[in-house]
């Protein structure tokens, strides 16, 4: 019995030297794999550090990885993270077939970078992924989830002037499911959730969730939005057209939208706090109302609650999401200020309708007195002989 325990310690003592040392002799091997794949893949060139593998549980982790950004985008890095993690499912490598089932990304930071025609980096490399291929090149792997621990994302547009607006969002928690490049059916494949917080002085909060694929052939989605605590001032640069500039002012967002074969409608809710603003130069006229009044107007109210859709065609150049937000705002704002005179004119009319009537009751009433009195007066008279 004895020796037989003895044996067994050593068999198991031999495998785990074994698989230590093929971890440790895989590893640079399994590191030009991963380089070679992410090359084929995007067409960029990865730099790597060490790779560490977890041969039991089918497991790469690759540190400090960094993936330069598409030409001709300007930024130097798509993507920079601290760590990567590679889980490859090991049965379907048997009939050489690769599944990934997740990639995780700890402290990665991803840069969403758009150019002066409205086109960004991301959108470049998703048509890369999902095109191009003939029939001698292999198809780009599936991936069942991707996972976003303790990242960050930034936004830098240069649409908006020069120097290009820049937007951040930290401490992203997001997950991502299926995505597979060769589905080009299925409008709706991949699901993804995310939320991060702003970073502006008041730090708002944002989350988003929804279904889409980016490889499909047409633009499809499922959105809902909420934007709490959105700080207006630190978000100026956005918009350098606005005839406004925020010197205060907080804004709450809620956006459901739906988008199928490029056509989108979408419902949304904007709600403005302490809002302190002045005009940017002259411009007298917005929403067909001076632009003194308006500005007059939004800083009178502590809240201001506005409601509206927006729909259209996605693939129009012409129609812009902004402008026509701006439009429909400015419409519900046009319409709320108008309210308040027309409440008032309506007031006076039914006031002046009251009026008459109570002048009626009045002449009345004042009629009923005068003959009670002429009735008292010559009781009394009678009364004392008078």
């Amino acid at each position: 019995m004895r020796r037989f325990r003895r044996r067994l310690i050593i068999l198991l003592v031999i495998v785990v030297a074994a698989v230590l040392a093929a971890q440790h002799y895989a590893a640079p091997t399994a590191r030009r794999l991963l380089l070679k794949e992410i090359k084929r893949t995007t067409g960029l060139t990865p730099l790597v550090g060490a790779v560490r593998l977890a041969v039991w549980r089918g497991a790469a982790t690759a540190n400090d990885v960094v993936l330069a950004n598409l030409h001709p985008f300007r930024e130097p890095t798509l993507l920079k993270a601290r760590a990567v993690t590679v889980n490859v499912a090991l049965l379907p490598l048997l009939s050489k077939r690769v599944v990934v089932q997740k990639v995780t990304l700890r402290g990665a930071e991803l840069t969403v970078e758009r150019n002066r025609q409205g086109r960004t980096n991301l959108q470049v490399l998703m048509e890369r992924l999902g095109g191009g291929r003939g029939p001698s090149v292999r198809a780009p792997v599936r991936v069942k989830k991707i996972a976003l621990a303790d990242s960050t994302i930034r936004y830098i547009d240069h649409a908006a002037g020069s120097p290009p607006a820049r937007l951040v969002v930290e401490d992203v928690q997001a997950l991502i499911t299926n995505i597979d490049p060769s589905n080009t059916d299925d409008p709706l494949a991949t699901s993804f959730r995310a939320q991060g917080a702003i970073a502006t002085p008041r730090r708002g909060r944002l989350l988003a969730e929804g279904r889409t694929n980016p490889f499909h052939r047409s633009v499809n989605f499922d959105l809902k939005l909420t934007i709490e605590g959105l700080d207006l001032p630190a978000l100026q640069r956005l918009y350098p057209a606005s005839p406004v500039v925020f010197r205060d002012g907080l804004a709450f967002l809620t956006t459901s939208a739906t988008c199928r074969n490029y056509r989108l409608n979408a419902h949304n809710r904007l709600v403005l706090y302490n809002l302190d603003l002045r005009p940017r130069g002259p411009s007298p006229v917005v929403a067909g109302l001076p632009l003194t009044t308006v500005v007059a107007f939004l800083e009178r109210e502590d809240r201001i609650d506005l409601e509206f859709r927006v729909t259209g065609d996605v693939r129009n150049p012409q129609a812009h999401l902004r402008p026509a937000v701006e439009r429909l705002i400015a419409k519900a704002m046009r319409d709320k200020i108008l309210a308040g005179p027309e409440a008032i004119l309506q007031a006076g009319k039914t006031g002046t309708q009251v009026g008459a009537k109570a002048l009626q009751v009045g002449k009345k009433t004042g009629g009923v007195m005068l003959e009670g009195a002429k009735r008292v007066g010559g009781w009394l008279k009678g009364f004392f002989g008078r």
